[in-house]
């Protein structure tokens, strides 16, 4: 008896329930009742929870507690790792589409360049082909002008030259100098003029070569103006004088005597020019002679 006493006594308070506070069974079903069911059955269940948890010793309760921190970790690194993972998955997305965005922008950036380098090399051709005609046309320009300037200057410039021989008396014991007639036919003076002249008897098969011997060392330099005529003699005081025999072969036409020589000079555009002449006395000795084949040169 005093055992089922001190049971009573170590009863929770809510377990100890006065008699006259429980409900009569009643045989009639009532709608509070059947709700009422469930409210109780959990309300028994966490005071028994409540009971075992009193009644479980400290080792117990830390164990208790520590796997319920454990799990609370584990929620929370699991929520944690979800989170990272879904970071990643979107920072990856992110980085996939940036990376898509950096290749259209490359992609139009090369087509930008294309287009710049077939713009540059349009513009090198065009400036090539621009240069090549402007250059074309520069050197055309020049070509004309320059042809002009030398047309203006033919034109314009001296033209030194023999024009004839005056009439020479042949007889015996005449000396054979021979009187030139050299004249200016352009435009303009001509400058430092030097002429040599001399005369020649030669069999008339032999190939005439001018032949300058016996001739002072110095010659006279002269300006020659336009149209102005100015005579040379050929020769000096010591030249040959004709004997019987030289007048013979000369007649005959075995020996043709040759008056010949050359001019140079300058014109007033800083050219130097050259004149060359020869004139022969034909068979039976006229007075006048006439041109030779050759050695009849200007330039």
């Amino acid at each position: 008896m005093d055992d089922n006493k001190r049971q009573a006594d170590h009863r929770h308070p809510d377990d100890q329930v006065p008699s006259k506070a429980r409900p009569e069974a009643q045989d009639d079903y009532h709608p509070d009742a059947a709700k009422a069911q469930p409210d109780d059955a959990n309300r028994r269940k966490h005071q028994s929870l409540r009971r075992g948890w009193r009644a479980s010793g400290p080792v117990t309760r830390l164990t208790v507690v520590f796997t319920g921190v454990i799990a609370l970790a584990t929620v929370l690194y699991a929520t944690s790792s979800a989170w990272t993972l879904y970071e990643i998955h979107r920072g990856s997305r992110d980085t996939h589409a940036l990376a898509e965005a950096a290749k259209k922008q490359a992609d139009k950036a090369e087509t930008i360049s294309g287009f710049i380098r077939q713009a540059a090399t349009a513009m090198d051709t065009s400036n090539t082909q621009a240069k090549g005609a402007l250059d074309k046309t520069l050197s055309q320009n020049k070509q004309g002008l320059d042809a002009t300037i030398a047309a203006s200057r033919l034109d314009q410039r001296a033209w030194v030259g023999a024009i004839e021989i005056s009439a020479f008396d042949f007889k015996e014991g005449a000396k054979r100098i021979f009187n030139i007639i050299i004249i200016n036919t352009g435009k303009t003076p001509a400058l430092k003029v030097k002429i040599i002249a001399t005369s020649r008897a030669q069999r008339r098969i032999e190939k005439f070569v001018p032949i300058y011997e016996n001739l002072p060392q110095e010659l006279s330099v002269v300006t020659i103006f336009p149209g102005m005529r100015m005579n040379m003699e050929s020769g000096t005081d010591d030249a040959p004088r004709l004997i019987a025999e030289d007048l013979n072969v000369l007649r005959f036409g075995e020996i043709v005597l040759r008056v010949y020589g050359k001019i140079s000079y300058e014109d007033t555009f800083g050219g130097v020019h050259h004149t060359t002449f020869c004139m022969a006395f034909p068979k039976g000795l006229p007075s006048l002679p006439g041109a030779c084949p050759t050695y009849n040169d200007a330039d």
